[in-house]
């Protein structure tokens, strides 16, 4: 080949050193400009090598058929763009057979060919495949937590090891009771006697991310790595805190110490809003389970001034004692750390006091209490007791048919009780009641009990009640408009979730229904000819908190202000039928191209409910896609 192509290269130049003398009138061979290309290189492969734990084989290659298997490779010496595909052949496959990645399969004693090729080289060994264990002397083998692949073996014999790994057990390593033993990862080599291995298991750990709270196991606290903020800031409070935890161990959390201005609220599991534990408990404790699991000790924004009358209308005698107590400083004294911060009231009672009932007597006639805004609230009330009686009161707020109340809380003598109650969505500055129910009995002086009360947003993230799936295109109404039709008591809106709440209370109505109340409504979208419809969405919530309160109404979209009777209005009936009632709703409406002003309005065409007292309050949030789930059809 060296020699040909020095050959070619001498006739072309030869070839070129006559193209450019001068035409003597000769007939050339070749039209003038044509190109003679050079031959196309040839690439090879110079070498192929069979390799046994990367040593090269010469001639011949001994194994015994108890290994079962062996792993071949190949090393080619070729030219950078020659193909190196490496085919492997056995030449008796009765013996032994070899696949295209080299590896041997051993089946019985003899002798084979065994080649690799690639490109037109080669290289053969001879494979020798003895039974050498065959007659020699078995001994036992025991496996404690997992299987071999022999129950017995000959010395020297290679033994492949399974795990039988246990539910929530990770495997660590073999323990043999022979001692000197070539092993090698689950492989050993059978010594000259009975042997027993057992496989050594630890507990598998589970991550158990927590935020805003510390670890305890066993009475020990755990010592974690933080791993990030869920507020991408510094604050302790978000610090996300990962810990390996077996599954089925007892787990304690506990939150931090309340960041200044803030009111622990409770906990999440699993996924945000998902309440675990009792409420307000800063402790909690569970399993951890057989998953990632995330708590979230929750902190909200504290309203520590929510009683905010000047005095209540009962259980007042300054002379006895009775004073304002403002962020835990009652008047005149050194702030008590009992009091946790909160304003409220030192109320005087005396043994013989009788109880009362009921929720009409408002004797606090002010607060500053809002579940318009943020929506749900965590109440936290506190009450110390500096008598010798036992003592029975209930502290609540009653706004139409919307009962927050602590419950009847008895406060033991000189003793303080917390409790932790909820301020439900659709209350906005009510007035408040404490009431005693339970007489007080013995005799003796008056004596002072301290009543205070917090409030903070029970979800930091949002009020479930009021999420919805993706981004809302929010329905925005213009409270300044608000008209009233036979329909006095207040309506309340909320612009930060285009929601309004509102009270039906039959004495209102006096018998005169129909009855509405009307607002505009600001971004109505624009007419569309190809489109001549818009659908409003609405979620109406249900906010009364007993079964006595249900009410029918009609939430109305169209052009009249007055829907009473209106040709242009389009509504649909809600139906509260039980408390926490929630209904979704989709109201079409067919549009024109100058069709004007629209507005919302809420209808009453009945009054439920026997007599003239009977209040309901519920909440509508609106929108212009279903980001509330809808599902039934639009009309």
């Amino acid at each position: 080949m060296k020699t040909r192509s020095k050959v070619v290269a001498t006739v072309l130049s030869v070839m070129m050193l006559v193209g450019t003398l001068p035409f003597a009138g000769c007939t050339p061979t070749q039209p003038q400009g044509t190109i003679v290309e050079p031959p196309a290189p040839i690439y090879s492969v110079q070498s192929v090598t069979l390799q046994y734990n990367n040593v090269s084989i010469a001639g011949t290659l001994t194994a015994d058929i108890s290994a079962k298997q062996l792993q071949l490779n190949a090393v080619v010496q070729k030219d950078e763009q020659a193909n190196g595909v490496v085919t492997y052949t056995s030449s008796d496959e009765g013996v032994a057979t070899i696949a295209n990645d080299g590896t041997v399969t051993l089946l019985s004693e003899g002798e084979t060919v065994i080649s690799a090729k690639a490109g037109d080289k080669s290289h053969t060994i001879v494979l020798i495949v003895n039974d050498d264990f065959s007659a020699k002397e078995s001994y036992t083998i025991t496996v404690n937590g997992g299987t071999a692949s022999l129950t017995e073996a000959a010395v020297g014999e290679y033994v492949t090891l399974s795990a039988i790994i246990p539910e929530h057990k990770d495997f660590i390593r073999w323990n043999y009771d022979v001692r000197g033993l070539w092993t090698n990862g689950n492989v050993f080599k059978m010594p000259a006697q009975d042997i027993v291995i057992t496989a050594d298991y630890t507990d598998k750990l589970y991550t158990l991310n927590v935020i805003g709270a510390e670890v305890t196991v066993d009475g020990e606290q755990l010592d974690g790595e933080i791993i990030g903020n869920s507020k991408n800031g510094t604050e302790a409070e978000y610090d996300i805190v990962s810990y390996g935890v077996a599954y089925g161990t007892e787990v304690k959390v506990e939150a931090i110490e309340e960041p200044e201005g803030k009111m622990f609220v409770g906990w999440d599991g699993g996924v945000i809003n998902n309440r675990v534990g009792e409420m307000g408990d800063p402790e909690y404790t569970f399993e951890m389970p057989d998953e990632t699991y995330t708590i979230w000790a929750n902190f909200s924004n504290l309203t520590s001034k929510v009683l905010t009358a000047s005095k209540p209308g009962d259980y007042w005698n300054t002379s006895a004692g009775s004073k304002l107590i403002t962020n835990g400083v009652p008047e005149g004294e050194a702030e008590d750390p009992e009091l946790g911060g909160l304003s409220g009231y030192r109320l005087t009672f005396t043994p013989g006091d009788s109880a009362t009932s009921g929720y009409t007597n408002e004797n606090i006639t002010g607060s500053v209490l809002d579940t318009i805004v943020e929506g749900t609230n965590t109440m936290k009330a506190v009450f110390k007791n500096h008598g010798d009686h036992d003592v029975t009161l209930e502290l609540f707020a009653s706004f139409y048919g919307n009962i927050c109340t602590s419950g009847e809380v008895t406060i033991p003598a000189n003793s303080t009780v917390t409790k932790f109650f909820t301020g439900g969505l659709g209350i906005n500055n009510p007035w408040m009641g404490v009431a005693l129910r339970k007489e007080i009995e013995g005799s003796g002086a008056s004596f002072n009990v301290d009543m205070v009360l917090g409030s903070a947003p029970m979800y930091p993230e949002g009020d479930p009640l009021l999420s919805v799936t993706g981004k809302a295109e929010l329905v925005q109404l213009d409270s300044s408009t608000d008209t009233k039709y036979n329909w006095t008591r207040e309506f309340c809106y909320n612009e930060k979730y285009g929601l309004a709440t509102y009270s039906i209370y039959g004495k209102q109505f006096s018998g005169n229904v129909p009855a509405a109340r009307t607002c505009q409504i600001t971004n109505m979208p624009a007419y569309d000819a190809e489109n001549p419809y818009t659908i409003v969405y609405a979620r109406v919530i249900n906010n009364a908190t007993s079964g006595d309160y249900l009410s029918q109404f009609d939430i109305c979209v169209g052009t009249d202000a007055d829907p009473r009777g209106g040709a242009n209005t389009y509504y649909e009936t809600v139906v509260h039928e039980k408390v926490g009632d929630v209904v979704l709703i989709a109201i079409k409406i067919p549009r024109t191209e100058n069709d004007g002003q629209f507005y919302f309005s809420v209808r009453k065409t009945t009054v439920e409910g026997t007599g003239t007292y009977y209040p309901h309050n519920f909440s509508v949030v609106l929108a212009y896609n279903n980001v509330f789930g809808y599902e039934g059809e639009v009309e």
